[in-house]
């Protein structure tokens, strides 16, 4: 079992979003030099982590590399709706309503999707405590919806499961320097033009 990058039907955009991916977990990893990319199958690529750097992402990705399911990453664009084998919360929704989206399909199998293009280049936005909208971008979006894959995986989705993933999205917003998101609310939209990324890795 294995955590994948899905290619779809390996068009050429579909291609240059899968290197967008890639590079969003570049930087989840904060450039983790035991982070590559194996061989890929069919329209798969699957990850390979041997982790040499400490932090919550980097432990977020090494226990689902090594999890006992499929995890599959999609990156789409602006476009994307969402099809009728999506969850019921989820199914024909534009991915600009919400950025993205995990959810368990099967007993073994979890998907994550999520907008690589900020929608657009409108870039996406949630809530601090004090109700001033922050960046959300990718690398902060992805960690997001690989908390909610690794809760999936651990059996321990809260009642709760936007807080659990909003904390645990704080955890990696600290490791970033990058300010907290109001947990107890899961607002946010898009159209923030001063939008700021995180701090690169080298």
């Amino acid at each position: 079992m294995a955590l994948f990058i899905d290619l779809g039907n390996r068009t050429i955009g579909e291609i240059l979003i899968g290197s967008i991916v890639d590079a969003d977990l570049t930087q989840l990893m904060r450039c983790d030099p035991g982070y590559l990319l194996g061989i890929q199958i069919d329209a798969l690529v699957p990850l390979i982590y041997h982790q040499s750097f400490a932090g919550f992402s980097q432990n977020l990705v090494n226990s689902l590399v090594n999890s006992l399911k499929n995890i599959i990453i999609k990156g789409v664009d602006q476009n994307y709706i969402f099809p009728p084998s999506s969850p019921d919360n989820v199914r024909g929704m534009l991915i600009t309503a919400i950025g993205g989206a995990c959810w368990q399909e099967s007993p073994d199998l979890i998907r994550v999707v999520y907008d690589t293009t900020q929608a657009g280049g409108k870039n996406y936005y949630v809530l601090d405590n004090a109700g001033n909208k922050i960046s959300f971008p990718n690398a902060i979006m992805l960690a997001h919806e690989l908390s909610h894959a690794f809760h999936f995986v651990n059996g321990d989705t809260s009642s709760l499961p936007e807080v659990q993933a909003e904390t645990d999205e704080n955890s990696f917003r600290d490791q970033v320097g990058f300010p907290e998101r109001n947990a107890a609310t899961h607002d946010g939209g898009f159209g923030l033009p001063d939008a700021e990324d995180i701090p690169l890795c080298p």
